[in-house]
């Protein structure tokens, strides 16, 4: 076969060929156009959901998560906002400042003798020619002239008793004025008053005392008569707010044992039937109980030289609680609503000197803390523990954080006083300075 009628047979089957390659394209054409069609029906059926309002559950889910958030992202910011001003509050609250800046300052004589304390909101003046109540701004609120030799002041809530130890006068006021005054005929020692004006006072007698209880107006409610074998020598006293209950503690020689006696007198309906009003009594051998204090109508605290006991009862108080201190007591003070005690602090790896305890009118410690602060004075006014000696002061809050501690540069500390939570009045030799702590 010559090269002609090979082409022309490779023609005809080439020829032959091509219905077949056709027929494969045609197939593969008609998947292609059923996988279209089924893809353009898939799209045709997702775009009538859409138009009837039935979105695809993925999307209808986001879209009711998003409308959630929407609704209580008010509700989130508040709470970021509220949790932002606690943390900052609490930082505040923790931190111990040692920066102040003085806000007013005047000259003082040196020589004069007036004391001050806060009392009503404001700060009481006194010395022995008179009173005064003073308003933070220096404003005079009312003034009383006496004559006292030795006048010393003492604080119960809205009422206050300014007497001449040593001497036989008494004045009682409150925020307002003079709610009235007492003359004695025998020398006071000692005297307390209740928030509504009622006074107790310890006179001395030679070789006896009298406890004498009086309204404000000066009229005598009762009188007793106490000698150093029975029920003893009274060292301290008290009267509830309400006037009706008196609190004293005595001291006497049980054989070679110097024992403390506390005990309670009702002057309301309860007391009546009772010989010298005593309603109750408790006897604590070889120990001193140098104060006694109400902290409310039927709470009542006495400061041992070895711990604490606490008295629960509107009428007939009876021991409620008592512990020991761990270590020798320093100081101890009373506040609103809690007692404090400063004890040597035996921990040997503090540096601290001291130790500060609270405890509230259940017995329950509210704060323990060590504290390096030196001070000569000590005491509570209003809400803050006042610490300090001529140059250094340190304040505490209720719960035992120390708020400031740091060095008075105006001169020599006699006297501080709380005006309020930041701003103080302090008293130095040549100056009364109103500081407010950074």
């Amino acid at each position: 076969m010559n090269d002609e009628e090979l082409r022309q047979d490779g023609a005809l089957t080439g020829e032959q060929e091509t219905p077949q390659k056709d027929g494969e394209n045609a197939l593969s054409d008609m998947e292609t156009a059923e996988k279209e069609t089924a893809a353009a029906t898939e799209y045709t059926e997702r775009t009538d959901h859409s138009q009837s309002g039935q979105k695809p559950r993925r999307k209808r889910h986001r879209s009711r998560w998003m409308r959630r958030l929407k609704q209580v992202r008010p509700l989130l910011v508040i709470v970021v906002v509220v949790l932002v001003v606690l943390l900052a509050k609490m930082v505040m609250d923790r931190r111990t400042s040692s920066s102040y800046s003085v806000l007013s300052s005047s000259e003082r004589e040196a020589s004069t003798q007036t004391i001050y304390l806060g009392f009503a909101g404001a700060i009481l003046h006194y010395s022995s020619d008179g009173a005064a109540l003073v308003s933070s701004d220096d404003t005079q609120i009312w003034n009383e002239t006496f004559v006292m030799d030795t006048p010393v002041a003492a604080v119960n809530g809205d009422a206050v008793v300014v007497y001449d130890q040593k001497g036989t006068s008494m004045y009682v006021f409150n925020g307002k004025g003079l709610l009235g005054t007492v003359t004695t005929e025998l020398p006071i020692l000692k005297a307390r008053v209740s928030s509504q004006g009622m006074i107790a006072a310890i006179l001395e007698d030679k070789e006896t005392t009298w406890i004498n209880f009086y309204s404000p107006d000066g009229q005598t409610i009762a009188t007793g008569k106490t000698r150093i074998d029975s029920p003893g020598y009274p060292v301290d006293l008290d009267v509830s707010d309400n006037g009706e209950l008196l609190v004293v503690s005595y001291v006497y020689v049980d054989g070679n044992t110097p024992t403390s006696y506390v005990a309670f007198y009702n002057f309301g309906t309860t007391g009546q039937n009772q010989m010298d009003n005593m309603v109750s009594g408790y006897t604590y051998p070889d120990i001193l109980v140098p104060q006694v204090r109400f902290l409310s109508d039927d709470t009542a605290v006495a400061v041992r030289d070895d711990g604490i006991t606490l008295y629960k009862g509107a009428q007939i108080p009876a021991e409620s609680f008592s512990t020991d201190a761990a270590s020798e007591i320093v100081s101890c003070f009373v506040t609103e609503a809690s007692v404090g005690l400063v004890t040597a602090n035996t921990e040997e790896e503090s540096e601290d000197p001291y130790r500060l305890q609270l405890y509230d009118l259940k017995g329950k410690m509210i704060a323990d803390k060590s504290f390096q602060a030196e001070y000569t004075t000590i005491r509570a006014d209003g809400k803050r523990i006042l610490m300090y000696n001529d140059k250094q002061l340190s304040i505490f809050d209720l719960s035992g954080h120390e708020k400031f501690h740091g060095v008075i540069e105006e001169g020599t500390i006699q006297d501080v006083c709380t005006i309020s939570k930041d701003r103080f009045l302090v008293v130095m030799n040549e100056s009364i300075a109103t500081i407010k702590i950074r």
